[in-house]
């Protein structure tokens, strides 16, 4: 059977077909990239949220151990450990303030700053710091 050579029309239809689906798939798949990274983003906020609550519940009961309070913040219990937090946090990005012990304006406040985010999406800075994170909470009396 002989090859039949393609009219120049037939030719130029699968070259201009493979052309757009190449750049609906370039687009498709910034698309889904960009999703992945704003569920990274929702991650990282949920992640950020629960901690400052479990830091500030325990500081509320346990002001006096502010190094406990950071580990909280840090990898999620008041234990201490050698490797960096969750997240790329570090010990300089976490404070931890007690204003006024022992009075009726007794504050524990707590700010996470310094933290980074990566982003895979093309297009979009590859990383970026993320805005502080504050909470403050009375501290009850002992």
């Amino acid at each position: 059977m002989a090859d039949t050579i393609l009219p120049a029309t037939d030719r130029r239809r699968r070259g201009s077909a493979l052309v757009e689906s190449s750049l609906v798939l370039m687009l498709l798949l910034t698309l889904l990239i960009g999703v992945f990274d704003c569920g990274q983003l929702v991650l990282l906020h949920a992640t950020l949220a629960d901690r400052m609550r479990q830091a500030l519940r325990y500081g509320s009961l346990h002001a006096d151990d502010l190094h406990g309070i950071q580990n909280i913040i840090l990898y999620g219990d008041t234990a201490d450990r050698a490797s960096s937090g969750s997240f790329g946090l570090s010990r300089e990005g976490v404070s931890v303030v007690r204003a006024s012990p022992g009075s009726n304006e007794d504050r524990l406040t707590i700010r996470v700053s310094g933290y980074s985010v990566r982003f895979l999406t093309p297009g979009a800075p590859r990383t970026a710091i993320g805005r502080p994170v504050i909470g403050v909470i009375p501290v009850e009396a002992p």
